[in-house]
């Protein structure tokens, strides 16, 4: 970390947490999340891989971290009894009133080790006490280590941050690189190649992650039916939408639901 900045505060704006206990071998999910993932393998593995990264294995115990609005690859394995265990817990947290984590930080793929037990305790304290200090001194246990083990980053790139801004503000319309084009003023083949180097997606794929990202919020948090939401992230085919959606998350919109009002914790 660079010693010339300060953190002066960070505040913790919303977080939820999940856990998983189901025979998953070699599922894969692809997929992007609007929050950092603190995500942390209990019995079996993970394989992940963040945009166009190499693979990474957790191992037993081990912990990956994946950065907000960036590709996350992800492949299951079992642990010894025919099932995997896991718990996460996805954070946006923000720094001296301004800053993302993950806007200054860049922080390893896989935790080292020696954070596992930490790591557990915490999410085992967030997710399981009813004592509001136990949970908010966990949290900012866990955003403790992350401090300790990121990278500062270089300057923001302002074009990756255009594009976001400009497809978050604009998914639910008919939008592809010709119109991002127009908004940061490049050709369509320079925005496809720009979006391939920061999100390790076609332009198209990146608006779908987006989309479906929205999409997965509005099943968690709200009463809408599938065919609402399918329209309100931008599809007018709902068997269109269910079928991606399946893809990234591994459930059907309306098991996904299911799966997280049971197993999420929101705050």
């Amino acid at each position: 970390m660079n010693n010339n900045f300060e953190i002066k505060n960070i505040q913790i704006r919303r977080f939820y947490t999940g856990k998983l206990c189901e025979d998953m071998e070699n599922v894969r999910h692809e997929k992007i999340c609007n929050e950092l993932s603190i995500v942390q393998a209990i019995e079996g593995s993970y394989d992940i891989s963040i945009g166009s990264s190499s693979t990474f294995s957790t191992g037993e115990g081990g912990v990956f971290i994946a950065p907000s609005n960036v590709l996350q690859t992800i492949v299951h394995h079992n642990g010894k009894d025919g099932k995997m265990r896991a718990h996460w817990i996805f954070i946006d947290a923000i720094i001296n009133d301004q800053f993302g984590l993950d806007e200054l930080f860049s922080f390893p793929i896989v935790l080292n080790s020696s954070y596992n037990e930490k790591v557990f305790s915490a999410l085992e304290t967030i997710k399981n006490t009813k004592d509001c200090f136990e949970r908010i001194r966990a949290e900012y246990e866990l955003l403790e280590i992350l401090v300790k083990e990121g990278n500062k980053k270089k300057k923001s790139d302002t074009l990756k941050t255009m594009i976001e801004t400009y497809v978050c503000n604009h998914y639910f319309e008919n939008i592809g690189a010709s119109e991002i084009a127009r908004n940061i003023n490049y050709s369509p083949a320079q925005v496809y190649k720009l979006v391939k180097k920061y999100f390790a997606l076609s332009p198209a794929n990146y608006i779908n992650s987006v989309r479906l990202q929205k999409a997965e919020q509005m099943l968690v948090s709200s009463d809408r039916n599938v065919t609402e939401i399918s329209l309100a992230v931008g599809y007018d085919d709902c068997a269109y939408f269910s079928k991606l959606f399946k893809k990234s998350y591994g459930y059907s919109p309306q098991n996904y639901r299911k799966v997280a009002l049971s197993n999420f914790q929101f705050y």
